[in-house]
């Protein structure tokens, strides 16, 4: 049993995304570096569509199905350290920029690194501070 999981779900590193199929191949480092066949990344579904692709390097933990339709999956990336802290759940990027909601501070933060651009009409309830207006 233990042998058959361990054929079923491996984790390797992304060693190529393909944006435009929502592929990867994964480079499996305890199996003499075998690479996977591209294979589809798991997203959550729903209203909104997400297109959280790992990056080249990334640790990935895939399911090895061989069941026709695919070879495999993708279920995620392994990340070497989780941003935030446990009351700030959001989308964190390498640039310093972030939207997140902090459970503790009741807000919804956003930090832009290069300015924010809205596409239609903005509605404001509540009051407006502003700092730095030029």
């Amino acid at each position: 049993m233990a042998n058959l999981l361990a054929e079923l779900i491996k984790i390797g590193k992304c060693s190529t995304v393909d944006f435009k199929t929502g592929t990867i191949t994964a480079t499996f480092p305890d199996r003499q570096d075998k690479v996977s066949p591209d294979i589809p990344v798991l997203f959550p579904g729903g209203f909104g569509a997400k297109n959280s692709m790992p990056k080249e390097g990334d640790d990935v933990i895939c399911l090895m199905l061989g069941n026709g339709k695919s070879n495999g999956v993708c279920l995620g990336v392994i990340p070497d350290a989780t941003p935030g802290t446990a009351d700030q759940q959001g989308v964190y990027f390498e640039d310093g920029s972030y939207v997140y909601y902090d459970r503790s501070q009741k807000k919804l933060m956003v930090k832009a690194a290069s300015g924010v651009q809205i596409d239609g009409d903005l509605t404001v309830t509540g009051r407006v501070t502003a700092a730095n207006i030029k």
